[in-house]
């Protein structure tokens, strides 16, 4: 796996993303729509448009170089996605959801 685990960043922002598909999170089911990733040092938070927190394990690993744009990247079989991980546009990290 790429990057190091994150307790020494300094990484901190908010960054939207829309997911065009329903995915599962931790326990919890995301339908398509806009989704907000606070990112705070090692800690990261995702919460839904409404600004609910989403219960879900995650790490901030370190990447190699900045990112154009934001991306995420899905796991799992077409009707039963995960979503794996996010990486902010414009930042050197990767929020890794477990």
């Amino acid at each position: 796996m790429l990057g190091l685990l994150a307790g020494s960043l300094a990484a901190a922002g908010t960054f939207k993303f829309q997911l065009s598909d329903k995915v599962q999170v931790g326990q919890t089911q995301l339908k398509p729509g806009q989704y907000v990733l606070d990112v705070n040092g090692s800690a990261a938070v995702l919460k839904d448009k409404a600004g609910k927190t989403i219960d879900a394990k995650a790490k901030v690993e370190q990447t190699t170089s900045k990112a154009a744009v934001t991306t995420y990247s899905l796991s799992g079989d077409p009707g039963a996605l995960k979503l794996s991980s996010v990486t902010p546009g414009g930042e050197q990290i990767r929020v890794q959801f477990e």
